[in-house]
């Protein structure tokens, strides 16, 4: 939704300002649709087929079903869980619990159920993967069940590196999305401030875009809140090191304290 609402306004910006000046704001925006339409409706084609949408837990076992597709691993090949947070405007709370990540050696494995089912569904799963490095929505580093299983610390700091690796690229990616969101609308609303007629189209064009800001600025609260975590990650792969160099076996307990 997002990304074809901006696309269909970045097309009018670009049709009033460099390529068709003549034309007629409904003319503006009819064409800016054609343009606009086939690319969101291929971007939220494909972000949806990018995640699984069913999930089934059972004993020893966790299968992925994306349509036709299912696919099954081991609860003990996932390395690391993590909850990421998006906007939604449904009417409830603004920032809100996507989708799941499942990490494993091979790859990553998104499930999106809705917030709730998020959150239920990563509580079974820290249950059941008892080598997963976890990392909630809202919450802190939680460490494998390491008082209850034995482990090799080499195994531990591997886990612990795939998590750091995505959960910083996530950042990163949130950030620049964020920065580009916020700036791109101020770009976008002073442009049209100095160029354009002040009129019913244009005031409805600059509440959109006041909207776009709002989102960038929800963004980038997101990056703050994940930033701490990070650097809870690099101490815990500080604290691996530290056990390794002192000479921990395999087989060691290694508690979060």
């Amino acid at each position: 939704m997002w990304w074809g609402i901006a696309l269909w306004m970045a097309t009018i910006l670009v049709l009033q300002e460099l390529l068709l000046p003549q034309l007629t704001p409904p003319q503006r925006a009819g064409s800016a649709l054609l343009v606009a339409l086939p690319g969101a409706l291929m971007a939220s084609w494909r972000r949806y087929c990018g995640r699984y949408h069913t999930i089934t837990l059972s004993p020893g076992l966790l299968e992925f079903h994306r349509g036709t597709r299912v696919e099954q691993i081991s609860p003990s090949e996932v390395r690391a869980l993590l909850g990421l947070g998006g906007i939604s405007l449904d009417g409830g709370e603004i920032v809100v619990w996507k989708k799941l990540i499942l990490l494993t050696e091979d790859g990553n494995r998104p499930v999106a159920l809705g917030a709730d089912e998020n959150a239920s569904c990563y509580d079974h799963l820290r249950q059941m993967c008892p080598l997963a490095w976890c990392a909630p929505f809202r919450g802190d580093l939680e460490w494998p069940h390491a008082e209850v299983q034995p482990f090799e610390p080499g195994d531990m700091s591997f886990s612990l590196a795939i998590l750091r690796r995505y959960y910083a690229r996530q950042m990163a990616k949130t950030f620049f999305l964020a920065v580009g969101w916020t700036l791109g609308s101020i770009a976008a609303s002073v442009c049209v401030l100095t160029h354009a007629e002040f009129n019913g189209d244009v005031a409805k064009g600059l509440a959109w875009l006041v909207v776009f800001v709002i989102v960038g600025i929800f963004l980038l609260a997101i990056v703050v809140r994940q930033f701490p975590v990070l650097l809870r990650i690099r101490r815990a792969e500080h604290a691996l090191r530290r056990n390794a160099d002192g000479g921990e076996g395999a087989g060691g307990k290694l508690t979060s304290s």
